[in-house]
């Protein structure tokens, strides 16, 4: 288990050496070490005979270096995105849907960061829905200030109004694909740090952004998602588009499209 977590160890430091966002350097060597470390403590046995890791990971930090953090959004992700790579090369995968988030401590000094295990929920749709520190509270505020849409393939577009939209199959989502090729718990939307995070719930098919498979994405307007083959355009506009259906219906333009329901929740 040793060799293996070193060479996840070794991934990681070779991540922040590559980027030159965030400072100072030897704070993101710090981070690879904590995050090998909280996976050690907790990692277990699983039931084919592998390893598996925690898979919520908490990074507190000084609100100094929590604001640096910010000003990258992309970074979180693809640190996610390293972290999961690294841990599938290694033979070790990670009990739940891999998350990494972001809160402030002012107990902490200036380009400090501390790590520790997140608590999740044990139902797979609510895995990656964890609860929001101060750093990304997902209030109704913020999805306004976001006005963001999903734009599909018949070019007509559903409102995200809500902090957190389950994507798949199964009618109980915020947003039901009802095409075989979509898990029925296939991904989630989720605001996080005044931005859209794209988060694959363990989908067979796989979800993709700009032909990219992700695990988790940071959303900019004009990204272009797959579900599984299924098409969405991620958009955001400081005008609310009229032409956005706001009952959340989405009939299919033919019988060869998928159908999308998005379900409207009252406050």
């Amino acid at each position: 288990m040793t060799g293996k977590l070193d060479q996840i160890e070794a991934k990681l430091k070779a991540f922040f050496e590559k980027s030159a966002r965030l400072a100072p350097q030897q704070q993101q060597l710090h981070i690879a070490e904590q995050l090998v470390v909280a996976m050690r403590n907790a990692i277990e046995d699983d039931a084919e005979g592998g390893l598996a890791a925690p898979g919520a990971y908490l990074l507190r930090m000084h609100p100094q270096t929590l604001a640096e953090w910010e000003q990258n959004p992309p970074l979180l992700a693809e640190l996610t995105s390293t972290l999961q790579d690294a841990a599938k090369e290694a033979g070790i995968r990670f009990q739940t849907p891999l998350i990494i988030r972001l809160t402030e401590d002012h107990a902490l000094a200036p380009n400090t960061v501390k790590i520790a295990l997140a608590k999740q929920t044990s139902k797979l749709e609510e895995t990656a829905a964890l609860s929001l520190e101060k750093s990304g509270s997902a209030n109704s505020d913020t999805v306004r200030q976001i006005n963001a849409f999903l734009i599909l393939k018949d070019r007509r577009a559903i409102p995200l109004n809500q902090p957190v939209i389950n994507l798949g199959r199964m009618l109980d989502n915020q947003i039901a694909i009802e095409d075989p090729r979509v898990s029925r718990k296939h991904a989630q939307l989720r605001i996080m740090q005044n931005h859209y995070m794209l988060i694959d719930l363990n989908s067979t098919g796989g979800t993709y952004v700009n032909g990219q498979r992700i695990h988790q994405a940071t959303l900019k307007p004009g990204d272009v998602i797959s579900l599984a083959g299924v098409p969405l355009i991620y958009g955001e506009d400081s005008h609310q588009n009229t032409s956005i259906d706001r009952t959340g219906v989405m009939p299919a333009s033919s019988p060869d499209e998928p159908t999308f329901t998005g379900k409207e929740k009252s406050a």
